[in-house]
């Protein structure tokens, strides 16, 4: 897969992470998100569609991601593992949406993470 490397200025920098964190996006996908949006597809999960989910639950309460669905709309997912990634890299950075609304517990057997509702 080609690699692009990009050069910023530190407030074009600071600007794209901000509207990125604004987004529940790292940096790299915000960019690419606005270099070629995505059709929407009922295959894919969002994270807004996780954070909707976590609204349901009450404070307190842990959870995987893949728990927040039943087995028949999990097995639809086709980009599971990337959401999971880019759900616990949005964990931590503060101030983030994900990061204001959940706290990692602990990685579990296969690829995993436990969260606990704020």
């Amino acid at each position: 897969m080609p690699v692009i490397s990009l050069r910023v200025s530190q407030k074009q920098y600071d600007t794209l992470q901000k509207e990125a964190n604004q987004n529940n996006m790292p940096v790299y996908a915000y960019i690419m998100n606005k270099l070629f949006p995505l059709s929407v597809s009922s295959d894919k999960l969002s994270i807004e569609q996780v954070m909707k989910r976590i609204s349901s639950l009450k404070s307190g309460e842990e959870f995987t991601i893949e728990k927040l669905y039943t087995p028949e709309e999990w097995n639809i997912f086709s980009n599971k593992e990337t959401i999971g990634r880019i759900f616990r890299q949005q964990s931590k950075i503060p101030d983030s949406c994900v990061d204001q609304t959940v706290e990692f517990v602990q990685k579990v057997s296969g690829k995993s993470a436990v969260y606990r509702k704020k």
